[in-house]
């Protein structure tokens, strides 16, 4: 109870101490408004820190894990496909040369399959690297809106006022 009654009297003194008595209407409106100014440049900066800490811990390695294990399954359906390609191709040489006859058309479709895998690995890869080209830039882009909005709440703080020498008469000239 005791330290609550200190905490809130603190508050209340820390208020009236930001605030001077004799401020006029203008004045406290001004002081309010930079305030505010100031407020929206520190939510500025927790924004702009949240986007980079997000990205750099989440986004871009999730992708980059989401990218290659889709790399990975599609490696491994375009090597069954070939596999299954090469076994169909073993097929007596009456039979393939028949164009109506069922392994031909299996093995013209396994052909567009393989096809079709083979593109979608390309597609991936191209993708993945795509992201490592662009991680660079990304990151350098929030770190500069972090410090955009560092340098912005930088200018909105008041300038603590320097200490003036305290003058004796030893040292006075």
């Amino acid at each position: 109870m005791c330290c609550r009654i200190m905490v809130l009297s603190l508050l209340f003194a820390s208020a009236f101490l930001l605030t001077p008595c004799f401020a006029t209407a203008g004045e406290k409106h001004a002081s309010d408004a930079s305030v505010d100014e100031v407020r929206r440049a520190q939510r500025h900066v927790e924004i702009a820190r949240l986007k980079l800490r997000q990205y750099t811990s989440s986004e871009y390695p999730l992708r980059m894990r989401e990218l290659e294990s889709e790399i990975k399954i599609a490696e491994a359906e375009a090597h069954l496909l070939f596999k299954r390609l090469d076994a169909f191709r073993y097929v007596s040489h009456s039979d393939r040369n028949d164009y109506g006859s069922p392994t031909t058309v299996n093995i013209r479709q396994m052909e567009i399959a393989l096809l079709s895998a083979e593109l979608h690995l390309e597609q991936l890869k191209a993708e993945r690297s795509a992201l490592i080209e662009n991680d660079r830039s990304r990151r350098r882009l929030l770190l500069l809106e972090l410090e955009d909005a560092l340098d912005r709440l930088e200018l909105l703080r008041p300038k603590a006022a320097k200490p003036k020498a305290i003058r004796n008469y030893r040292n006075a000239a």
